[in-house]
């Protein structure tokens, strides 16, 4: 069926697909009349369908920034020079290089034009549909109603991606999409991340709002999985809950959350994992970060924050080493976790622990490929790596919203509602992985266990036994752009001086708009990280 009075929107949309979105495989480019090939229900709702594999593009291909964040935030260590890991998590920091000729503006720009794709997508999709009664008529009430709420969701995700990771973007959808006469999309005024994260929450709550509504289940083709309209409801809870914390830049924005309003979301959001089905080198939906968490070059732990499960005084002896000079030995000997937390390996020597690994993380049978390449820090070598993305090969199922996350979350928001005092509640949330790894009740208020032990050697109190818990029960969360340890950090006051606490708007971006290049991080620039909370020795 062609659709006539409409021509005008349904190139536009073509256009979109072909210039920014071809990866949505819903359009022959080879086709000798193309524009034909939109002009029906389906390609026009194939637009909507394709946008949230693009914003999930964006978050597991090897090209996004997160491999850096996310040894920015010392989740892990890596000494490979790939995708801006080595360069970005020097001591001390470097300002991000906001330049189109530099090697890794790749890397900086890659969220933004997989999240603008997205939205172009979505907008060009719904646009249509909303001035066509020809092609309402032709979808049926219930497939526009479930393109409208997945679409909102995406929208939501898509802008929410947008506010964590830069300094400012543009508000883009169906009703305010301009096109230009070659049918690209016209942008629209930058506004700051808070205005943006604003927005995402205005289309999850459109997103909620719809799904109230009676639509067909969404099919595993759109998102791996089968999503009703509850689930998908409950996911949009979800999503505003960790995004309306996550978006904070310092710990007084941290502490400005609406609290009580992230309560609301995490009680009305998922009940259990919801877990997306992306096996290793599996199509369409194909992990590209894979590689970067799989080898212990790429993947190894990062004394500068896991070193606080250490009982034994070594932690304290190796941050007091100038960070040049650190080594993975102190005194001659390994530099061993002892600790009672059994994501840890347990014992006091290498075979002992070897023989008792931990759930989170143990030591590999070789040690080869920690111990290289000197001169990009050996601060960056330990004998330890994690467990979790060596399992992930024969299990295809990627926990994209996690549960205990959210419980960890909702601990947090207590917390603070009660005046930064633990609660009992709060402390049961955290008592369920904390008992689990064999840590001490916190029910008491008091870290018997001392896990996590300072920089200071003193034992963490109730907010920073949550925070162990948040880190170690959601590390390279995939909800999370693979960096959870960085979204999260910043907002605790966590990150290493001068880091840059979000992404400058993409320099072609601003060009193209005849403003200036700016940038963050580095000594003496802006938007860099305060002193870390934890006072690290040789900050600067």
């Amino acid at each position: 069926m062609k659709f006539s009075g409409k021509g005008s929107i349904l190139s536009a949309a073509l256009l979109v697909l072909i210039s920014a979105c071809s990866d949505l495989n819903v359009v022959n480019e080879n086709d000798a009349d193309a524009a034909r090939a939109i002009q029906t229900p389906d390609d026009v709702e194939a637009l909507v369908i394709g946008s949230y594999r693009q914003w999930w593009n964006g978050v597991t291909t090897a090209n996004n920034f997160s491999a850096a964040f996310s040894n920015m935030a010392w989740q892990h260590s890596g000494w490979p020079a790939n995708f801006g890991v080595v360069y970005y998590s020097s001591m001390p920091r470097p300002a991000i290089i906001n330049d189109p000729a530099d090697q890794f503006y790749v890397n900086v720009v890659t969220m933004w034009n997989q999240s603008y794709r997205a939205l172009s997508a979505i907008a060009a999709g719904l646009k249509a549909i909303d001035e066509s009664q020809e092609i309402r008529d032709a979808l049926g009430d219930a497939r526009v109603a479930r393109a409208r709420a997945y679409g909102a969701y995406v929208q939501g995700l898509s802008h929410a991606a947008i506010a964590l990771h830069y300094d400012r973007g543009f508000i883009l959808d169906e009703t305010n999409v301009v096109f230009d006469a070659a049918g690209k999309v016209i942008p629209q005024e930058l506004t700051d991340y808070k205005a943006i994260m604003e927005a995402a929450i205005g289309y999850f709550d459109k997103a909620i709002q719809l799904s109230g509504q009676t639509w067909p289940e969404i099919p595993n083709t759109w998102m791996s999985v089968a999503v009703s309209r509850q689930q998908l409801a409950r996911m949009a809870h979800s999503e505003k809950a960790r995004n309306r914390a996550a978006n904070a830049r310092t710990p007084a924005e941290r502490a400005a959350v609406d609290w009580a309003a992230v309560v609301a979301d995490v009680d009305a959001g998922v009940t259990e994992d919801w877990t997306m089905n992306a096996p290793r080198g599996g199509n369409p939906w194909t992990v590209g970060f894979y590689n970067q968490y799989f080898g212990a070059a790429w993947q190894q732990l990062s004394y500068q924050v896991a070193g606080m499960a250490d009982q034994s005084g070594t932690y304290q002896k190796w941050l007091a080493v100038n960070p040049d000079s650190r080594m993975p030995d102190i005194d001659g000997k390994p530099f061993l976790i002892i600790t009672p937390d059994k994501r840890f390996p347990q014992g006091t020597t290498i075979d002992e622990q070897r023989a008792a690994p931990g759930t989170l993380y143990d030591i590999p049978a070789s040690l080869g490929n920690h111990f290289q390449q000197p001169s990009r820090g050996t601060y960056r070598w330990s004998y330890y790596w994690a467990r979790t993305m060596r399992n992930w090969g024969t299990n295809p199922n990627v926990v994209v919203i996690d549960r205990t996350e959210m419980d960890l979350l909702k601990a947090e928001a207590l917390y603070r509602q009660a005046g930064n005092q633990m609660t009992a509640e709060a402390a049961a949330l955290v008592n369920k992985s904390r008992m689990a790894a064999g840590l001490d009740d916190l029910s008491d208020g008091v870290n018997d266990s001392c896990v996590p032990k300072l920089p200071d050697g003193s034992c963490g109190g109730f907010f920073e036994a949550l925070k162990w818990e948040k880190r170690l029960e959601t590390i390279f969360s995939t909800g999370m752009y693979l960096a959870p340890w960085y979204f999260e950090g910043r907002g605790w006051g966590d990150l290493y001086q001068n880091t840059p606490v979000h992404l400058p708007t993409p320099c072609l971006e601003m060009q193209l708009r005849t403003e200036a290049c700016v940038t963050f991080g580095g000594i003496g620039g802006q938007g860099g990280a305060a002193r870390s909370i934890y006072a690290f020795p040789h900050e600067n």
